[in-house]
């Protein structure tokens, strides 16, 4: 396993949202109208977001770009089924609430699949998973919106 370059890894935890959660998001691979590939998901992630961040900001993520803070890392599992796994800022304070809010949003999008997963983040051991690969090039870096 490659291990990440430790300016990097600062870097990237100084990106990571203040409040984050830990959010995993698995998508399907193929519907009647074609198959899942990283454009897609890209795509399918912006929506996702898009729902949510209207959700959550109402009027303001249109009027003012009030937008929740995000680092996605698109990733391809050993059966090659692609997932997302990101830092999401939590607006609530409230897992339970920001769960509602995450399925709402992620289940209305064309490839949101019934699971997913949230949970608080307790240390930096999460970007070390979710950056188990050492690829850069995983990091969503169109979907990703920090403000430090």
């Amino acid at each position: 396993m490659i291990e990440m370059n430790e300016t990097v890894r600062d870097f990237l935890l100084e990106a990571i949202p203040a409040r984050s959660t830990a959010l995993t998001l698995n998508m399907k691979q193929q519907d009647l109208h074609g198959r899942l590939d990283k454009i897609e998901a890209q795509r399918n992630f912006r929506h996702f977001m898009s729902r949510l961040n209207q959700k959550t900001y109402g009027n303001a993520f249109r009027r003012y770009g009030k937008r929740l803070q995000v680092l996605p890392v698109l990733e391809r599992s050993r059966d090659s089924r692609l997932h997302y796994h990101a830092f999401l800022e939590d607006p609530y304070d409230n897992i339970s609430r920001l769960r509602a809010v995450v399925w709402d949003a992620w289940s209305k999008t064309r490839w949101g699949y019934g699971q997913f997963d949230l949970q608080p983040v307790y240390s930096d051991g999460w970007l070390d998973y979710i950056m188990k690969s050492g690829r850069l090039d995983a990091i969503d870096v169109e979907n990703t919106y920090t403000v430090r």
